[in-house]
């Protein structure tokens, strides 16, 4: 991260923009009070700001077309602030200090990229059209990323005391968040291609995905240790669900519901420690659900409605129980316990029943 802060800092200082027509602005600055605005309008715009030490702040604000800005600040207070708007745009911020960082862009073309090694803040909105964002934190980390409209995309990764919330819009919306240490996640997404993956490792974890009206749904969370605890909702109209949600160790949970119909799948397993997962898919299409948790304080409760339905659930050591509902269509239900205090229940009203527990006390 250091690498990709120092290089975009010798960018900025050492490598000004060659344009062709209308605006162009370079600021360097190096030590103490730092603070520095540069304001276009116009076509083809193109600044970029570099700072290198003390209480550093930075602006830029373009409106016009075929924007760029970037904004380097090397270390101390770093604030920074872009803004664009028209088509065409871009920023590129890189900080490294007590970082915060906000952009915000609007018009065709937006991309924005953000790097931070510090005590880090990013807020990036951009709306309409070729939108993309990369975020990546080290260290105190927070981040907000708010999309809407046309080629969405995503992308943050965090280092210390992650958080993070992203939100999507309308078209071919696509997340990545990976967390390591401290976690908590939310994506969002709205209509269109969604897919959203979620991976975080230790301390606090938690996640929530949604994916609302429908489309192309698919979601993938994967915590590994500590408060895990995961949530999935797939929703209304729906279209080609799948959900998977693999945790590892400690306070494990997750949900998963899926909505009103289509490709429905849904996926759990769980290893150690708290376990608990309710699956539930809804009013139809192909449902199948497979929950799986290996040991400790086991639970489960998995709901189909309708269509051609599947489930399953294994859960391996103590204090196993299982709960299944399923209302109609192809049915086929196997429930397999191992050892300590089992328990089943299952209730199906209609169709293509078999029903299969096979429970023991090891």
């Amino acid at each position: 991260m250091k690498k990709l802060v120092l290089t975009l800092f010798a960018l900025v200082l050492g490598i000004s923009f060659t344009l062709a027509q209308s605006n162009s602005s370079t600021i360097n600055t190096n030590g103490n009070g730092n603070a520095a605005t540069a304001t276009q309008s116009g076509d083809t715009n193109s600044s970029d700001i570099g700072q290198d030490g003390d209480s550093n702040t930075a602006g830029t604000s373009q409106s016009g077309d075929l924007n760029t800005s970037v904004v380097g600040q090397l270390g101390d207070g770093n604030y920074s602030d872009v803004g664009q708007s028209g088509s065409s745009n871009s920023a590129e911020v890189a900080q490294d200090g007590s970082n915060s960082s906000y952009a915000y862009q609007s018009g065709a073309g937006n991309s924005a990229d953000v790097a931070q090694e510090g005590d880090n803040s990013s807020t990036t909105y951009q709306y309409g059209d070729g939108n993309a964002v990369n975020i990546a934190q080290i260290d105190g980390n927070s981040s907000y990323a708010y999309q809407y409209g046309d080629g969405n995309e995503g992308n943050v990764s965090q280092d210390g005391s992650n958080s993070s919330y992203l939100s999507q819009g309308i078209s071919n919306n696509l997340a990545n968040v990976t967390q390591v240490g401290a976690n908590y996640s939310d994506v969002g997404q709205d209509d269109s291609d969604n897919t959203a993956d979620v991976s975080q490792d230790g301390d606090g974890n938690s996640s929530y995905v949604h994916q609302w009206d429908g489309d192309g749904n698919a979601a993938t969370t994967t915590q590994i240790g500590d408060g895990n605890y995961s949530h999935t909702d797939q929703y209304s109209e729906s279209f080609s669900n799948t959900a998977t949600v693999s945790q590892d160790g400690d306070g494990n949970s997750a949900y998963t519901y899926q909505g009103y119909g289509n490709g429905n799948s849904a996926t759990t397993s769980q290893e150690g420690a708290g376990n608990y997962s309710s699956a539930n898919q809804y009013y139809g299409d192909g449902n199948s659900a497979d929950v799986g948790q290996l040991g400790d304080n086991n639970g489960s409760d998995l709901t189909q409605l309708g269509s051609s339905n599947t489930a399953g659930i294994s859960q391996d050591g103590a204090s196993n129980f299982s709960d299944l509902y399923i209302m109609g269509d192809s049915n086929l239900t196997t429930v397999t316990q191992d050892g300590a205090s089992n328990t089943s229940e299952i209730d199906v009203i209609g169709n293509g029943n078999t029903q299969t527990v096979s429970q023991s006390d090891l």
